[in-house]
């Protein structure tokens, strides 16, 4: 698993799950996508909204 971005206090997480796919979630929640750039970007500006 590779992680791109955490927020230690709220869990969220955004990265490569070991299947290669990305993710944006925490231990109760998220989403998968397949890996492409495009998605890469929007999972991390998912990532960010979420931790404003």
């Amino acid at each position: 698993m590779t992680i791109f971005k955490e927020n230690k206090d709220t869990g969220l997480q955004c990265g490569v799950n070991d299947f290669g796919e990305l993710f944006l979630g925490d231990n109760r929640s998220g989403y998968n996508l397949p890996d492409t750039e495009e998605n890469r970007e929007y999972v991390k500006a998912d990532f960010d909204y979420y931790n404003k």
